[in-house]
This record gives structure tokens, C-alpha cells and sequence, in this order.
């Protein structure tokens, strides 16, 4: 499942260098496209005439849990009546609550934007920082 999850974001990802269908956008509403290079986990984003690169990390998540059932009674049964128990059939059950990503570009004179964000499909919602306090929205377009 983890692999299926890291696959998708990286066609998301990929599509989204094409395409660029990443952007952040600024307090004022200005959007700035985002480029990412997934062969390398990196991004870069120009806000204003300012350039910020880094690398992106994700966090795709799931959980998994197993089971077995059984019915107990009391009748007829395959050699007689008396007490039985039948095992079940085994279940498994996958929760997956979302998948998570983090940024940390960094300007040249050391100015950095912290994102982190959230993805469905090819759906990315999130929040980058400047070093001020700054907030601006990381989405897809």
C-alpha cells in the first residue's frame, strides 16, 4: 500500500513539474508556480524576485489489522450434537487517514519557507512560513 501511495504522489508530483500544477500563494493572493524534480525530492518556488529551493519528504500512512472469527454453539454437528466452535475466515482491514508531506526551501540570503502539507490524488492543501511569520498556501491548482 505504501508503494502505491508513493507512486501516485510521484505521478502527482510529476505531473505537477509538467504542468505546474503546484503553486504557492501569496498574502495578497499572487500565485507563484512551484517546480519539482522528483528524481531528486526536491522543489523551488520564486516569490517576488526570490528564489527558495530544497528538498520535500512525504509521509504516506495506512494501518492494517488482522482478525479471525469464530462461532461457538451448541447442536448438531458434523459427528453428533454436543458443543462446537468453527473457525472463521480471516479479515483485514486497511485505514488509510492521509498522506502528509514537508518542505524546507531556502532562499540565498537564508531566508527559508517551512510547508507542510497535506495530498489526496492529485489534490495538495497546505501551509508554508517565511522566517517572519508570513503564511502563504501551498495547493494545486
Amino acid at each position: 500500500m505504501r508503494y502505491l501511495a508513493m507512486t501516485v504522489l510521484t505521478a502527482v508530483l510529476l505531473t505537477s513539474c509538467a504542468t505546474e500544477h503546484l503553486v504557492i500563494t501569496d498574502p495578497g493572493g499572487r500565485q507563484w508556480p512551484v517546480a519539482i524534480d522528483s528524481d531528486h525530492n526536491s522543489m523551488q518556488v520564486t516569490i517576488a524576485d526570490k528564489t527558495y529551493r530544497g528538498h520535500y519528504v512525504e509521509n504516506a500512512s495506512s494501518s492494517t489489522g488482522f482478525g479471525t472469527t469464530f462461532m461457538y454453539g451448541y447442536g448438531p454437528f458434523m459427528y453428533g450434537y454436543g458443543p462446537y466452535m468453527y473457525p472463521g475466515v480471516g479479515t483485514i482491514q486497511t485505514y488509510n487517514p492521509g498522506n502528509t508531506g514537508r518542505a524546507i526551501l531556502i532562499a540565498k540570503d537564508g531566508d527559508t519557507l517551512d510547508c507542510h502539507y497535506n495530498y489526496q490524488g492529485t489534490t495538495v492543501v497546505g501551509i508554508c512560513r517565511d522566517r517572519s511569520g508570513t503564511k502563504y498556501a501551498i495547493t494545486s491548482r
